[in-house]
């Protein structure tokens, strides 16, 4: 018999092999109670692993940071809005983990006698790695998120970082009013004393010329 070209021949019909799977499912009956002994050999070290593993809390601090020109005298910066602001928020983002804002809050927590900290030999470094900054989308809050063993140490963890945060600006913002007042103090002597210059340069023409 002569092939047809146009129809293929019956060992090329079928590409893909049929599988087997009542043969595949014996084996698997077979084998029924390895698979069942893996099975629960898993679970119970599953089992085990949770129940002995430390259990992580979180605890979250929001903070809203307001806009702050860099120059208090400065009217156009207080109503501007341009790219600083948004590298102000980025800079005060890093502010929140800052090594001096984590050492106070360390010191002042007494964390050196914290289980979790205990054996650090940098207690600020060590409490950075437990800490997340998260800015919400489209405001100017910013979450501070603090992951410990215990949940009261979490949550007194972040309300420190967040007030030290604060008081650091306040103080910051007190400074600036302080030089400010300063330069303007200043400004208003020198202008009193030129004024008391020129007063006197004419007090002394006038006398000069009636003379």
């Amino acid at each position: 018999m002569i092939p047809n070209p146009d129809q293929p021949s019956e060992e090329f019909q079928n590409p893909l092999q049929e599988i087997d799977l009542r043969r595949y499912w014996q084996i698997l009956l077979e084998r029924r109670w390895l698979v069942i002994s893996v099975f629960l050999l898993t679970l119970l070290l599953t089992a085990i692993y949770l129940a002995r593993a430390t259990k992580i809390y979180s605890a979250t601090a929001r903070i809203q940071i307001n806009r702050e020109s860099e120059n208090i005298l400065n009217m156009k910066d207080a109503f501007s809005m341009d790219g600083r602001e948004i590298d102000y928020l980025n800079t005060q983002y890093k502010n929140l983990q800052s090594y001096s804002i984590l050492q106070k809050v360390a010191m002042n927590l007494h964390l050196k006698d914290d289980s979790r900290y205990t054996n650090s030999s940098d207690i600020a470094l060590a409490l950075n790695q437990d800490i997340t900054i998260t800015p919400v989308r489209l405001s100017r809050l910013v979450d501070v998120k603090v992951e410990h063993s215990n949940p009261l140490s979490a949550a007194k963890i972040a309300n420190a970082i967040a007030t030290t945060f604060i008081t650091n600006n306040l103080a910051q913002k007190s400074q600036a009013s302080v030089d400010a007042v300063t330069w303007l103090t200043n400004q208003v002597e020198d202008s009193r004393l030129k004024v008391a210059k020129s007063e006197a340069a004419v007090h002394a023409y006038l006398t000069n010329y009636n003379e």
